[in-house]
Order: structure tokens, then C-alpha cells, then sequence
């Protein structure tokens, strides 16, 4: 038993010391980082055309060999670093599986 006792008293010793606590992070937000690229590596980008511009950020996007019309929205990043839009534009949209119904513009291209 006294044997337990110091062996659980040595790790938690060693898990509550800075070095030990910095550690963990960084395993832990590693962790979170390979869960989010999985994620992301099931959704489906495609190459589309910016037809019309609808407002509220709502843009109405076109894939040109196909035909279809959808509506996208643009995703964070590019709203954070104040990326613009414009007609006939090309952009990278990328359809979520969990949601079929939502498209996001990922990328513009120059």
C-alpha cells in the first residue's frame, strides 16, 4: 500500500510541475490538430465560378462543365483577413458531408 501511495504521489508531482503541464498541452492541441485535418480531408473541394454576388455574404456559385448552381458562403478565415468576392471570380468551394446543403468558399483564386 505505502508503495502505491509514493508512486501516485510521484506522478502527480511530476504532472503538476510547469514543464510536465506544457507538455500535456502541446500533446494535447497535436492531438486536436489531427483530428481536425480528418475531418477536413473527408470534404470535397471543387473548382466553381462566382455568378452573382446575393448579399449577406451569400454567393451564388456555378461549376461551369456541369452546369449547376449553388449557394455559397465564404469561411472564416477569408471574412478574418477581409478577402473580396467579385463576380466571375474562380474560388475552391467545399461541400461538408455531414451537411450537403451547405458550400464554402475556401479559397480565391488570382
Amino acid at each position: 500500500m505505502a508503495n502505491n501511495f509514493r508512486q501516485q504521489n510521484r506522478s502527480n508531482r511530476w504532472a503538476s510541475s510547469p514543464k510536465k503541464k506544457s507538455v500535456l498541452a502541446q500533446e494535447q492541441k497535436n492531438a486536436e490538430n489531427v483530428q481536425e485535418k480528418e475531418i477536413d480531408s473527408d470534404s470535397i473541394e471543387v473548382e466553381w465560378i462566382v455568378d452573382d454576388v446575393l448579399g449577406f455574404s451569400n454567393y451564388s456559385v456555378l461549376l461551369t462543365d456541369i452546369g449547376m448552381k449553388v449557394t455559397a458562403y465564404p469561411s472564416w478565415k477569408m471574412n478574418k483577413n477581409k478577402i473580396r468576392i467579385i463576380q466571375w471570380d474562380k474560388v475552391k468551394v467545399e461541400l461538408n458531408p455531414f451537411d450537403p446543403t451547405k458550400w464554402r468558399i475556401v479559397y480565391r483564386q488570382k
